[in-house]
């Protein structure tokens, strides 16, 4: 049998430490195992178009600074040779191609949000501000061939506007404008007076979520009123139309 000493080894210069009550521990010890680098995240087309942006307006932004210091004390101390202005400058598409930039960005994010189903705006092709020829286009490209054809069929001036889904912010207001609504129509809310003599301005929205603005003398009694077929909300109108002409002295 082994013989276990607890005693200092000969020659020792210091003293072992003292031992410690051992606890027994019936979990096993699993084996120490290096830590594997995390696996990069997928990189999506989105992910490519943001980083182009980020380039780009740095490399934009650097040359507006130096054309913008060439006014300043610095820049007339030092200025910069105009063989390097004229080239900064790009004999003056500076400036247009750095708006091209974001609009071929823009164009590029939402072709890559169609091919995934999750387009946010709607193409329209208009003949001028009060008249919708086409509606409903997936993309610029969709909505060009109408573009041109009614360009070439009594509207030359035919423009295609580009409009938000679900947040749409396309707003008109007068009379005129509510034959520019299409298919239903709801009562979208209301904005109250803001003097004594005013009226409050009531908004009506189509199902493309295009919005007209229009005092109560201007909406009551139109023929746009016959289109809200929505019981509730047609009464709700009817409600706020009463109250403001018994406000307003009109019964």
């Amino acid at each position: 049998m082994t013989e276990v000493s607890t005693r200092p080894q000969v020659g020792a210069t210091k003293a072992p430490a003292p031992l410690k009550t051992a606890i027994m521990n019936h979990c096993p010890i699993p084996p120490m195992r290096c830590v594997e680098p995390a696996e990069p995240e997928p990189l999506t087309a989105f992910d490519f178009l943001d980083r182009i942006g980020e380039i780009g307006v740095h490399w934009w932004s650097m040359i507006d600074h130096i054309l913008e210091m060439q006014s300043s004390s610095s820049g007339k101390d030092q200025p910069v040779p105009e063989w390097a202005l004229k080239i900064l400058r790009d004999q003056g598409r500076h400036t247009a191609t750095n708006d091209e930039f974001r609009i071929q960005r823009d164009n590029m994010r939402e072709v890559l949000r169609l091919a995934e189903g999750k387009t946010t705006f709607s193409f329209e092709v208009w003949g001028d501000r009060t008249t919708r020829l086409s509606l409903r286009h997936e993309s610029v490209a969709d909505a060009m061939p109408e573009r041109e054809y009614w360009r070439a069929n009594g509207h030359p001036n035919a423009f295609i506007m580009k409009i938000h889904r679900h947040n749409n912010c396309s707003t008109a207001s007068g009379v005129a404008m509510l034959d520019t609504l299409l298919g239903k129509v709801w009562f979208a809310g209301v904005s109250f007076a803001q003097g004594d003599s005013d009226e409050h301005t009531f908004q009506i929205q189509d199902e493309t979520g295009r919005v007209v603005e229009l005092t109560a003398s201007e909406l009551r009694g139109h023929k746009i009123l016959e289109r809200i077929t929505h019981k509730k909300n047609r009464a709700s109108l009817d409600a706020w139309l009463q109250d403001e002409a018994q406000e307003g002295g009109q019964v």
